[in-house]
């Protein structure tokens, strides 16, 4: 039976032979444009990333995070090398007021949720120390002005300090560049405070209730400086606020959106004057009083703002005489210079 397989069985031998001369450099020629042309063509896959300006989170109150067994504060860094920033997120109340030279920095208050790891910490002005006074709580710092350092045994304030009293209870981060390295745990500075019979008091009681107002404000952009914008967003979905810094969502160390449910911007006057040993330094009224922005549920009221002394916490109240009310979740405070020069809201 003929084998229709063997062509070259079935083909004369001359006609073979040429076959064979024409196809070798018909082959070569297939593979290199088959091989060149591709790898000319050829692109890598570079996928198309886009960043989202807010992440889904779970609200505060229905998660099972470590709860704490006892409340403080810390002064946290707000300079651009000391973000992200660790435990912000699960702050309960949190004060930005201006530092030096439109350089806010963060008094954070810790009630409910443990944040484990908090910082960078930084030094401590006075006008901190006041508002910090009402909550008498263990208070981590780095240092502070010398007009600060000299008001925490008259105002009482538990100072754990890293420079002065309790420098065994702070870490360094090495990847980190100074002053933007310095942390501290929850469960280091609580064992500091407990050995010093710190007692933590109690989140002051926040009244509840309908927050009247009838305009609707869904942003608010606060300009600190040309290079440092904070921004609040309503989500209606959630009902919190997303923070924002220069359009881009304040994220923490540990990948934690920022986010609060009532927003209080307070006017307070900035004045930079230079003193002995510090230098230049800005000097902040927060015993006083002074116009007062409220948003809560992506509405806005306008209103007022008094402390009456230091011990004695902020009281808010709204145009028509009466309190502010809060609604379920954290509170972040935003100390500006203006509200008319530094404040636009939508």
């Amino acid at each position: 039976m003929e084998n229709i397989c063997n062509t070259e069985e079935a083909t004369p031998r001359r006609e073979v032979e040429m076959m064979r001369k024409l196809a070798t450099p018909m082959l070569l020629l297939l593979v290199a444009v088959t091989v060149f042309g591709c790898s000319a063509t050829a692109k890598p896959n570079i996928p198309d990333v886009q960043e989202t300006p807010h992440v889904d989170v779970e609200p505060i109150g229905e998660t099972t995070e470590p709860s704490l067994t006892a409340a403080f504060m810390a002064m946290v860094d707000n300079h651009s090398a000391a973000r992200p920033q660790y435990g912000l997120a699960k702050a309960d109340v949190v004060y930005e007021f201006i530092c030096e030279t439109g350089i806010t920095r963060f008094l954070a208050a810790f009630y409910s949720r443990d944040p484990i790891r908090v910082g960078p910490i930084r030094s401590i002005r006075y006008y901190y120390l006041h508002v910090a006074r009402a909550y008498d709580l263990p208070l981590a710092h780095v240092g502070g002005n010398m007009d600060a350092l000299a008001l925490r045994e008259p105002l009482a304030i538990k100072s754990i300090c890293d420079i002065t009293n309790a420098g065994s209870a702070f870490l360094i981060d090495p990847t980190r560049s100074r002053p933007h390295n310095t942390y501290i745990t929850s469960e280091s500075l609580l064992d500091v405070a407990a050995s010093r019979g710190y007692a933590s008091s109690a989140l002051p009681e926040l009244p509840e209730g309908d927050f009247v107002a009838t305009q609707s404000a869904t942003k608010v952009q606060i300009t600190y400086s040309p290079g440092y914008k904070v921004s609040w967003v309503y989500q209606p979905t959630t009902q919190h606020y997303s923070r924002l810094i220069n359009e881009r969502t304040h994220v923490t160390a540990e990948q934690e959106e920022i986010i609060a449910q009532n927003i209080i911007i307070i006017e307070a006057p900035v004045r930079t004057v230079e003193v002995p040993v510090d230098g230049i330094q800005s000097e902040i009224e927060v015993i006083g009083a002074g116009k007062a922005l409220f948003l809560r549920n992506g509405k806005l009221a306008n209103g007022t703002w008094r402390k009456s002394k230091s011990e004695a916490h902020f009281e808010y109240q709204l145009e028509d005489g009466t309190r502010f009310t809060y609604a379920p979740g954290s509170v972040w405070i935003q100390q500006v210079h203006s509200l008319a020069r530094d404040v636009v809201y939508e």
